[in-house]
């Protein structure tokens, strides 16, 4: 199965602008011949394990592909060549790329990295619940800071400024990355030069004119540095040791004498002599 996962993933990827009308037919039936296989396989492990066949992480992802292949199809059948203009259509199909995930079920070391992360998601979200909030804290604090600063380069008056909530917090995504964060840092918190003029009151603007305050340079720098100290060095860490205590519990249960692997050898067995799952064997 994981050959035909690969050649489908190679399948997959052979795609390009301007393709030959008769070569992209030609990848389509086989990217469709590929959907059958795997329908036909996961209906037989449907068949020989019944309700445990769920109860297997990588089944109800084989699953859930094998649906969006099925869908594919009949898309495809219902619409002709007018499917591939659809957006959802090119998304859903792109989406089935993830069946690939299933080759590293055999590096183990990947596979038991992956499982990590997903044991260790509730604390992820919570981590990531956090850092949205501290990025909706200062952006509402550089809009009250930063508003009336006049916009001059590098800011710009569409996006890159303190204006609005929306253009603060993606400036502050922007800065998270480490993108040319002290341009702007210096931009909100310039003063006034001959350059730059500005009226050093705070909300020297009319009403119908851009703002056109001066910065304040040790508040900009405060602001921006506080903000880089509490997402990039210490909530991001936070990220890394939750997923790294997860791997490492990950890797003590594998060392355990009874761990997930064995268990799952034991219901394989125990299925040969009780198919029906009903939790008895006969004595015969």
């Amino acid at each position: 199965m994981l050959v035909f996962v690969s050649s489908n993933t190679i399948v997959l990827c052979l795609k390009w602008v301007d393709m030959d009308p008769d070569i992209e037919r030609n990848f389509m039936n086989v990217d469709q011949m590929f959907s059958v296989l795997f329908l036909v396989d996961c209906l037989l492990k449907i068949v020989v394990l019944r309700r445990h066949y769920f109860s297997n992480t990588w089944n109800k992802l084989d699953f859930s592909m094998t649906v969006l292949d099925v869908g594919n199809i009949v898309v495809h059948v219902v619409l002709g060549r007018a499917a591939e203009e659809r957006v959802w259509v090119r998304v859903v199909k792109s989406l089935r790329i993830l069946r690939s995930l299933r080759l590293l079920k055999s590096v183990e070391s990947i596979a038991l990295l992956l499982h990590s992360i997903v044991e260790s998601s509730q604390a992820i979200l919570n981590v990531g619940l956090l850092t949205l909030l501290c990025m909706v804290v200062y952006a509402i604090i550089g809009v009250n800071f930063f508003a009336t600063v006049k916009i001059q380069p590098p800011l710009d008056p569409y996006n890159l400024n303190f204006q609005t909530f929306e253009n603060a917090f993606l400036i502050l995504f922007r800065a998270s990355t480490g993108e040319n964060w002290h341009y702007i840092m210096y931009g909100v918190g310039r003063p006034r030069a001959l350059k730059f003029q500005c009226s050093p009151d705070e909300y020297a603007y009319a009403k119908d004119l851009p703002p056109n305050s001066c910065g304040n340079m040790y508040l900009s720098i405060f602001y921006f540095v506080t903000f880089l100290l509490f997402v990039n060095k210490i909530i991001m860490n936070l990220f890394i040791a939750v997923v790294l205590n997860a791997y490492n519990e990950a890797v003590m249960s594998k060392q355990d004498i009874i761990n997930e692997d064995i268990l799952q050898h034991y219901q394989q067995v125990w299925l040969k002599f009780d198919p029906s799952g009903k939790g008895f064997i006969h004595k015969d």
